[in-house]
């Protein structure tokens, strides 16, 4: 076991926040697991995190990064040897591009405990849409993820309706990957058209936009884009592109 250190002993950071920390990797309290045990079967990315949003949070929780604990310049061996956050409110700018943690256990404020940064992991999610694959974080909310069409989480299981449910995420699977799209209207003029995304009429309605190469509209192009007609997109930065070039010579497909 590491060594315990006292109030009064010189050292970069408290006697009491070393303590816990050193509980927390030692006594195994997660199914048996320490941060040096992780096992197929757990399948889990524990870090250590220091809840300082304000408020309690609960197991299942989430918890946006808000920095590390130990300061490289002032503790440079607690910052190498363990890896330690801090963690707050969930931001809709700071934080949802994977900037979070998902809680292994109830954390009070102030206080320090193991959360997610990846691997298969249960939590809870407000379902907006059914058809929705991914779930990021829910601004200014710690209690819950939020579904959406692209996230950090990919949803493997959740309960039916929608609403709060119960929902199991590979946490790590970034949603801006390829997608299927299904065009709600025959193409026409401009560069954008209105697409289903993932299932044809029931999917979210989005606007996706395409690369035209030698033309100014989208039914002068080499694709004859009708309704239903699947085509595949990407999002880049807050909107949905097809990556497929629109050039200006028409072949039915």
């Amino acid at each position: 076991m590491a060594k315990q250190v006292t109030s009064g002993e010189k050292f970069h950071f408290s006697a009491r926040v070393y303590n816990e920390m050193n509980r927390i990797i030692e006594d195994g309290r997660m199914s048996g697991l320490s941060m040096n045990a992780r096992t197929s079967a757990a399948n889990n990315d524990f870090v250590i995190v220091k809840n300082i949003s304000g408020a309690d949070v609960g197991r299942f929780g989430v918890l946006g990064i808000a920095g590390i604990l130990f300061d490289p310049q002032t503790s440079l061996p607690a910052f190498t040897s363990r890896v330690v956050f801090t963690g707050t409110i969930p931001q809709e700018v700071l934080h949802k591009d994977g900037r979070f943690l998902i809680c292994a256990e109830p954390i009070k404020n102030g206080a320090i405990g193991r959360a997610w940064a990846d691997g298969i992991v249960t939590c809870r999610i407000e379902v907006q849409n059914e058809t929705h694959s991914y779930a990021t974080i829910k601004p200014d909310d710690t209690t819950q993820l939020v579904s959406g069409d692209q996230g950090l989480c990919y949803i493997l299981y959740k309960e039916a309706g929608i609403g709060q449910k119960w929902a199991v995420v590979r946490f790590g699977s970034s949603g801006s990957s390829l997608q299927w799209a299904f065009c709600a209207e025959d193409a026409n003029y401009g560069n954008t058209l209105d697409c289903f995304l993932n299932t044809d009429e029931t999917g979210t309605l989005v606007t996706v936009y395409f690369k035209l190469l030698n033309c100014t509209n989208l039914e002068d192009g080499h694709l004859s884009l009708r309704d239903g007609v699947p085509i595949p997109v990407m999002k880049r930065g807050s909107n949905w592109w097809c990556i497929i070039p629109i050039e200006g010579t028409q072949a039915v497909v």
